[in-house]
């Protein structure tokens, strides 16, 4: 799935059921059937930007973006991706807004020369297997998305547009 506006594709499991939406400045998609939710945005930055400057400024525009507590961290890890990034990665999870509702978050900053990207992955479940659910999505989410981003440009659309490019 692309995300409009924002020159990135993700390859989201069940990518049909994602439906997405445009929320101000990011784009947002919801996956019913899993309650879950992404958000991303990219934008121009100083060539000095760090993935920890490209989480600030995201942050600035968007305060309710997930901050986990110290015990909810499960793990940190950069990588890099898409190519030609440094990104840091936080998976963490915390109680929900019920009784046995476990809300699991994976917030990824990353920078390259001139650009930063924030993708922000949100998944909720309950009940006595909850862990083992948010868990499950949560490590898929970091396996098999996060690495397979890719940035697209003008000039992924023209070369897809007419085959070979001109």
């Amino acid at each position: 799935m692309v995300a409009q506006g924002m020159g990135l594709a993700l390859p989201l499991p069940d990518a049909a059921g994602w439906v997405p939406q445009t929320a101000g400045r990011w784009w947002r998609a919801r996956h019913a059937s899993t309650t879950s939710e992404l958000l991303v945005r990219t934008w121009s930055a100083p060539r000095s930007s760090t993935s920890q400057t490209c989480e600030r400024q995201a942050r600035l525009w968007k305060p309710d973006l997930p901050t986990p507590s110290s015990e909810g961290v499960l793990e940190q890890q950069r990588l890099d991706t898409p190519p030609g990034y440094v990104t840091a990665v936080t998976v963490s999870t915390g109680p929900g807004s019920g009784p046995s509702i476990l809300v699991g978050h994976v917030a990824a900053f990353g920078a390259a020369a001139g650009e930063c990207l924030a993708v922000v992955y949100g998944t909720r479940a309950s009940g006595p297997s909850a862990d083992v659910t948010v868990g499950a999505r949560l490590a898929a989410f970091v396996a098999r998305v996060l690495p397979a981003m890719q940035r697209r440009t003008v000039d992924d659309r023209v070369h897809h547009a007419h085959g070979r490019g001109w």
